[in-house]
């Protein structure tokens, strides 16, 4: 799912001809110099038939639509730049989040294109837009996060380092047949499989780690 950075667009004074990227028609971002007043800005707004949409107040972004018989996004922007009120004015580019792993065009629930998964082909949009999300996540703290599922192949590449090995467990080898941390179940260090009744929660249907890297799978390792 493609999004728009529009702060990050005008963060940038580029010449407008040096775009291209894809971006949003019919749409304009710009950026008025320090002291510009409302009367001026009204004036130039509607001289260039320009209608605002939204203002970015963080960034002092004013963001416009327009009639695309007026040129392209790119011609119209060196026109607006060109006005002496405008510190900058640009398209609004539109970026994409791309994962470098080869099974990621096969999760539509992150990213639905309306692709074709396991011979079946849905309405594209239908997802939770885990692309733009991951544009503007930054974790500021860990979680420990228990699943009761099927279970959890412990060496898949994607969940090595995120599984948790309880530091109370660390007997020889961790299996050394004891109960280290006294918890009433011995050699627990990844969990413990209640249907079998033993200290490996191994995966039998694939339920339990597709659920395990939701939470916490690496991405971006290929």
């Amino acid at each position: 799912m493609k999004t728009v950075l529009r702060a990050m667009a005008l963060l940038l004074v580029l010449c407008a001809t040096a775009f291209s990227a894809e971006h949003r028609a019919g749409v304009l971002l710009v950026k008025y110099r320090p002291g510009t007043d409302e009367a001026a800005i009204t004036e130039l707004q509607g001289r260039k038939g320009m209608t605002l949409t939204k203002k970015i107040k963080l960034f002092g972004i004013h963001v416009y639509s327009f009639d695309e018989s007026k040129g392209s996004p790119v011609a119209f922007a060196e026109e607006v730049a060109r006005e002496a009120i405008v510190l900058n004015a640009e398209p609004d580019l539109i970026r994409e989040a791309k994962a470098a792993d080869p099974e990621y065009p096969n999760q539509w629930s992150l990213q639905n294109t309306g692709q074709t998964v396991n011979g079946k082909t849905g309405p594209a949009g239908i997802d939770i837009r885990w692309p733009a999300a991951n544009l503007i996540y930054r974790p500021k703290t860990s979680l420990m996060v228990a699943v009761v599922d099927s279970g959890v192949t412990l060496l898949h590449p994607d969940l090595v380092g995120s599984i948790n090995a309880k530091p109370g467990e660390n007997g020889a080898a961790f299996n050394n047949g004891l109960d280290d941390d006294d918890n009433g179940l011995i050699d627990d260090v990844w969990g413990y499989d209640w249907y079998s009744l033993d200290p490996l929660p191994l995966d039998q249907n694939g339920h339990g780690t597709l659920v395990a890297s939701i939470i916490g799978g690496t991405i971006g390792n290929g």
